[in-house]
């Protein structure tokens, strides 16, 4: 049986056998929801299995059709990670007696070696390690979506520093931010128009953490969906529609033009910086609103937004289409 074919039988199985509805688009599931039961994960499994079968994945530049070798290549992992995740779930699939146990962590050692390996390149030649680092590179995956998720946040407000209070004395300028509690305190405010939503975010960090404290993986298809609903925020073109010139944000504080001027000549951040901010709320209201008492999201941290820490939209060049993304 083709791989293609066989993986259409298992969606079609697990669609059947648990009165799955086919749904393009999903949200990204909570742990809550995932600890819940098995239903959340096979949602996710069947939407990217489904996308996937029907050729509809589009990255990571949304004009172009997957590339055929990584098309192939997924369709692999996801018919080994199906067959592993019913054996460990004890689901069903019809007309298929499944038994697959496939590794589902990096041990210590291996880790250990990876990191070795890094520094002493030429020493390792003659030592086989290729397999753990391919299998490091694929569960790795949430730890570079939750490192990308959190500097990100912090571009998009504007972070430059939290002072901590610890007891009577204060730190000041340090690099403290509660990721979780932001998101969630942004999500109250409405402050921000993004390429996607908040919630989802704040999923998949928290989603993402256990791969760093276990390393231990998770399933194609939740990797799949993560990228899939962030990507906006990191395309190229998709950061390009968020720009703005840095001197439209100040004509409301009543500079004169030499002035103004004069502040952009000064002025230490970029000049064209990605702004998601909605009208009426500026980078000092948010700031307010994190330090005000009765909202601080924590009383030891006082946060410090500034604009000279908002991003500019990062490219990378595709010499194949010979475009940015």
């Amino acid at each position: 049986m083709e791989p293609l074919e066989k993986l259409s039988n298992y969606v079609n199985s697990i669609k059947k056998t648990h009165a799955i509805p086919t749904t393009p688009n999903n949200p990204f599931p909570s742990k809550n929801d995932l600890a819940k039961s098995s239903i959340a994960q096979l949602k996710i499994l069947i939407e990217q299995a489904e996308k996937l079968i029907a050729n509809n994945i589009r990255f990571p530049s949304s004009n172009n059709v997957l590339d055929v070798d990584d098309r192939n290549r997924l369709i692999g992992i996801f018919i080994s990670d199906i067959e592993q995740f019913v054996t460990i779930e004890n689901i069903t699939i019809e007309n298929h007696n499944l038994a697959h146990y496939a590794q589902s962590k990096i041990s210590d050692h291996a880790l250990f070696h990876l990191a070795s390996q890094t520094i002493f390149p030429k020493t390792y030649e003659s030592i086989e390690v290729k397999s753990s680092k391919e299998t490091f590179d694929l569960y790795s995956i949430p730890l570079k979506l939750r490192l990308a998720l959190e500097n990100k946040l912090k571009a998009i407000i504007g972070f430059k520093s939290s002072d901590v209070t610890c007891g009577n004395k204060v730190k000041s300028g340090t690099r403290e931010f509660p990721v979780t509690a932001i998101i969630k305190f942004l999500k109250s405010l409405e402050c921000l128009n993004l390429p996607c939503c908040l919630t989802d975010i704040e999923n998949i960090y928290s989603w993402a953490c256990k791969f760093c404290h276990t390393a231990e993986k998770e399933y194609i298809w939740m990797l799949m969906k993560a990228i899939e609903v962030n990507a906006n925020l990191f395309l190229y073109q998709s950061q390009k529609k968020y720009e703005i010139s840095i001197d439209t944000l100040w004509h409301d504080y009543g500079l004169s033009e030499e002035n103004l001027l004069e502040k952009l000549i000064s002025h230490k951040g970029l000049t064209t910086p990605i702004y998601y901010l909605k009208d009426g709320w500026t980078l000092k209201r948010i700031e307010d609103e994190l330090n005000h008492p009765k909202n601080r999201t924590s009383r030891k941290l006082k946060f410090n937004l500034s604009e000279t820490e908002l991003d500019e939209a990062k490219s990378l060049y595709c010499s194949k289409t010979k475009e940015y993304f």
